[in-house]
């Protein structure tokens, strides 16, 4: 066995390395023509991969000619690969052009990526499959399209079915189109009657091409494509020139098309929420009515401006003397969203435009519960000497209870300064502390405590902050609330503890530490159920075995 191994390593190397003679004469000695290495290269393959073509004459007249490496791979295949035209040449005589490597990879597709046509106008002639796909789907057309091989494509055209689509619905045409290879694009247009074929997404190569800015890829599309069509989320070929900023391709296609108010609308705010003053600027030239025109959900050029600072924008849409006062289907104006986003510079231009009574949403909300919920200070500040700071949603709502909610210390303190009520209770059941302990914010439940947020409210089923801290497993929120007085064996109506809900959410780290500061562990629900059987009702074992510990 290792005379074999030597021998087999010595001719391995001998192809790698092109010696003719070395071969020949180990040949001679141990015949073993087809050995393999560890991947499984024959020295027909090695030669084929280096393009010695004297070993490889030498050996094919012996060797297995379609031997395939573990990945699947021929010297046929390795040739192409390396573009040995040469080899090509002797190998197509006798192997089969056809075998693919387990990835689906066949000699014309190796030829299509690396754009021999002379390799595959010989793999042609000896029949190759030019339909045979890879195990995305990709043939070789597609791949030659995508590196934009355009005399590549011209050759495989008659053999090909230029149409047919990778696994997502990637085509010739979409590929070329989306790497910008103008002459892949025109000669596919050629043989291609339906330009249209889209991606999973909805796609199509004219839409990419807007999205791209390829402007004269675009030219020649319109020549066949549907400008009518979209992609799933209702993007038009304008939306997405204006979306991308292309003004080139936004002048082509306004020339082109006989475009809605709500297309052009659509296209005007996809241009002012990325700032594209430029396609802002040729669109509602085109169509003044899109400035003050509203898309599905009532968002405006405005808003959308404002929602994005779009700072110079909105000064353009202010000189139109377009409606402030428009509002989404929520009732949130350009004002609003504004503040929502934080825009400090925008709010003080816009809020003295603004009449009283239009700074409310349509379910009661302020400017200063939109600033307090998204943490912006410098707004809350703009808004506390302007609004009632206790103002009430029509749930019941607080600003406070939206800062508390959102872990924003820096809003609650504020608004504890400004005399915020930490102690109103809304209708759908909250009030600050318990926002802020259900949702972890441990510092913020301090600084209500401290300022004066009573650790025993509860909501109608008397569930206490300290009970909801300890179903989320909110641990500091626990330490916190225990260290201030929540009375630690409180139950809701249901007879549930702080105890009983950390067991039954599986929260050891929270149970251990209720059981240490003196939780009664065989407090039951009105059911008769207790901590653990819930634990082990509910298979949290480690949670079951610590409360055996403790004497349960």
């Amino acid at each position: 066995m290792a005379i074999y191994e030597d021998s087999r390593d010595a001719l391995l190397q001998a192809a790698k390395d092109g010696s003719l003679d070395e071969l020949t004469a180990l040949l001679a000695k141990c015949g073993c023509i087809d050995a393999k290495d560890d991947v499984g290269r024959t020295p027909l393959y090695i030669a084929a991969s280096k393009g010695h073509i004297e070993l490889v004459r030498e050996l094919l007249a012996q060797s297995n000619v379609n031997a395939q490496t573990r990945e699947g791979a021929t010297p046929l295949l390795i040739a192409c690969q390396y573009g040995h035209v040469n080899v090509v040449q002797l190998l197509v005589d006798c192997a089969d052009v056809n075998i693919a490597a387990n990835d689906g990879v066949t000699p014309l597709f190796m030829a299509a990526q690396v754009g021999s046509l002379e390799i595959a106008r010989l793999l042609l002639e000896k029949k190759a499959d030019a339909t045979k796909a890879m195990h995305n789907g990709a043939t070789p057309i597609v791949v030659a399209a995508q590196n934009g091989h355009a005399a590549m494509v011209q050759l495989l055209l008659p053999h090909a079915r230029p149409t047919v689509a990778m696994d997502g619905g990637a085509t010739a045409l979409l590929l070329a189109t989306q790497h910008g290879h103008q002459d892949v694009v025109r000669a596919l247009l050629d043989a291609v009657n339906d330009v249209d074929i889209p991606l999973s997404d909805g796609t199509t190569p004219l839409l990419l091409a807007c999205a791209k800015g390829e402007l004269a890829i675009v030219e020649l599309l319109l020549v066949k494509a549907d400008l009518k069509k979209t992609r799933q989320d209702g993007a038009t070929a304008l939306a997405l020139a204006a979306q991308y900023g292309h003004t080139a391709v936004v002048d082509l296609l306004l020339a082109q098309g006989n475009w809605s108010l709500d297309a052009v609308t659509s296209a005007l705010l996809l241009a002012a929420q990325h700032g594209h003053m430029a396609v802002f600027k040729q669109l509602s030239t085109f169509s003044p009515k899109s400035l003050h025109h509203t898309i599905e959900d009532g968002t405006s050029a405005l808003i959308v401006a404002a929602a994005c600072g779009q700072t110079a924008i909105v000064d353009l849409l202010l000189a139109a003397d377009v409606d402030l006062l428009a509002a989404t289907k929520t009732g949130a104006t350009a004002l609003m969203v504004a503040t929502e986003h934080g825009h400090v510079g925008l709010v003080t231009t816009l809020l003295p435009k603004y009449p009283s009574t239009a700074a409310t949403m349509r379910n009661g909300a302020t400017l200063l519960h939109i600033a307090a919920q998204n943490g912006h200070m410098a707004l809350v500040d703009v808004f506390l000497p302007l609004t009632d700071v206790d103002a009430e949603t029509l749930d019941g709502t607080t600003p406070l209870m939206l800062a508390a909610a959102k872990g924003h210390g820096h809003v609650v303190r504020s608004l504890i300064k400004a005399g915020a009520n930490v102690n109103i209770i809304s209708d759908a059941q909250s009030f600050a502390l318990l926002a802020a302990a259900s949702h972890g914010h441990a510092d913020v439940v301090s600084q209500l405590v401290d300022a004066g947020a009573s650790v025993q409210q509860a909501t109608d089923d008397r569930a206490t902050s300290l009970i909801v801290a300890a179903a989320k497993g909110h641990a500091k929120c626990v330490e916190v609330l225990l260290a201030h007085g929540a009375s630690i064996d409180h139950t809701m109506k249901d007879g549930s503890s702080a105890l009983f809900v950390a067991a039954a959410s599986g929260h050891l780290d929270v149970v251990r530490q209720l059981l240490q500061a003196g939780a009664n562990a065989h407090q039951a629900m009105k059911g008769g159920m207790t901590p653990l059987t819930v634990a082990e009702q509910c298979h949290h074992h480690e949670v079951g075995a610590l409360l055996i510990k403790h004497g349960v």
